[in-house]
């Protein structure tokens, strides 16, 4: 559990590819978790397309035994522009993150 910074990225695939589809500056990482590096946010609707990043969407829809994200990438395109523009602004963006119950 905790608090943790949002920076941006400028390396590695996800930045390149996002550089590319997108012609974003950067790719958005979750900064100085503990025991973890390389913690990105980025497009998915399902586990098959995370590996510990945190996927964003607009709602979800539970097709057993899982959930799937609903519009990942419009979700994940409005948060890029409302962190761009903090982060711009020369703005603090943190993300809190806490254990849940795995439901």
């Amino acid at each position: 559990d905790g608090i943790y910074p949002v920076v941006k990225r400028t390396h590695g695939g996800f930045y390149q590819k996002y550089q590319t589809k997108f012609n974003h500056k950067f790719a958005i990482q979750v900064a100085d978790v503990p025991g973890f590096q390389d913690i990105l946010i980025h497009i998915g609707n399902s586990r098959k397309d995370t590996r510990g990043c945190l996927l964003v969407a607009y709602g979800a829809n539970f097709v057993a035994p899982n959930y799937e994200g609903v519009n990942s990438t419009g979700a994940y395109l409005e948060l890029y522009n409302r962190i761009a523009a903090a982060l711009d602004a020369s703005e603090k963006v943190t993300v809190e993150m806490r254990r849940g119950n795995g439901q």
